[in-house]
């Protein structure tokens, strides 16, 4: 059976503000990290629509959204998420 969901595939949010509407959050009472919420998808114990969900880590109170893989991009557009390699780049040196 191919692994869909793994810890690794994931994104933390700054805030809530960030993925609410745009994705499904996990009972946070029941799903306390994402190594263990995507443990559960893999083996069925848990089902989602679609491609993704949010996971609130008890460990460090932070959001992370969660991805099957090979579906980041696809993801990130829809949720509105810019990739690293698109941030703008901090200027560093003196100005003038």
């Amino acid at each position: 059976m191919a692994v869909l969901w793994d810890a690794g595939n994931s994104h933390k949010f700054d805030s809530e503000c960030d993925f609410q509407g745009k994705a499904a959050l996990l009972d946070v009472h029941m799903y306390k990290s994402v190594s263990s919420a995507a443990e559960k998808l893999n083996s069925g114990a848990i089902c989602v629509e679609g491609d993704c969900c949010v996971v609130k880590s008890a460990s460090d109170n932070n959001y992370y959204l969660l991805y099957k893989a090979g579906k980041k991009t696809e993801v990130f557009n829809r949720i509105g998420i810019r990739p690293e390699a698109e941030m703008e780049p901090v200027q560093g040196g003196m100005m003038g």
